[in-house]
């Protein structure tokens, strides 16, 4: 039997760059199956939010917790947590498969068993056709849409989407939107998503 999904949450969290307060008592909680977006301008403290939840970025005060548990001292691998960041960090020499693949075949996991789940989660995200093709060959949409089933495929305890969709075009922005709730839908994991728009 699968353990139920955690519960993301911050607790008072400040981080300071410099003598600059970036976040300041900052409190939230995201339940299983929940999307929560937070929409803010350049320099609101988005990214430094989702840079402290995951281990990216020391927090100053306040708790970072999964499921309870204190996770604020742990290094972000320890964390279980998967960011997908604004620039998608797609690796260009390699094919949507193994891009999608890659993560988990560095943590350990077996080949065959990751090749599975690589369809699986190809299908759900509607790019199965493209799983040979280079990721420099492909849309901007598509492009997305292997950074998200890369997250997906991980099943991490939560997902942080770091602007995910701000290079997309209108069109295809909204077509995205979609896709995260897909992402939200089949792992059940807490997913926040930030955004300027």
């Amino acid at each position: 039997m699968t353990a139920a999904p955690p519960t993301l949450e911050l607790r008072g969290v400040e981080v300071s760059h410099g003598r600059r307060r970036v976040l300041h008592a900052l409190s939230l909680d995201v339940r299983p199956g929940e999307l929560l977006v937070v929409v803010g301008p350049s320099g609101s403290g988005k990214t430094t939010m989702l840079r402290a939840a995951a281990g990216l970025e020391p927090v100053d005060a306040g708790r970072v917790l999964l499921d309870g548990d204190d996770i604020t001292d742990l290094p972000p691998g320890r964390r279980d947590l998967a960011m997908v960041f604004a620039d998608l960090a797609l690796l260009p020499h390699l094919d949507v498969a193994a891009n999608i693949a890659f993560g988990e075949l560095a943590r350990g996991a077996r080949r065959r068993e990751v090749r599975g789940r690589v369809k699986e989660v190809a299908a759900a995200f509607g790019i199965a056709d493209l799983l040979k093709r280079r990721v420099t060959r492909l849309s901007g949409g598509e492009q997305q849409r292997v950074a998200l089933a890369r997250a997906a495929l991980r099943r991490p305890a939560a997902h942080l989407l770091d602007e995910p969709l701000s290079h997309l075009d209108p069109v295809l922005r909204e077509e995205a939107r979609s896709q995260v709730q897909v992402l939200r839908s089949r792992v059940g994991a807490p997913v926040v998503l930030v955004t300027h728009d």
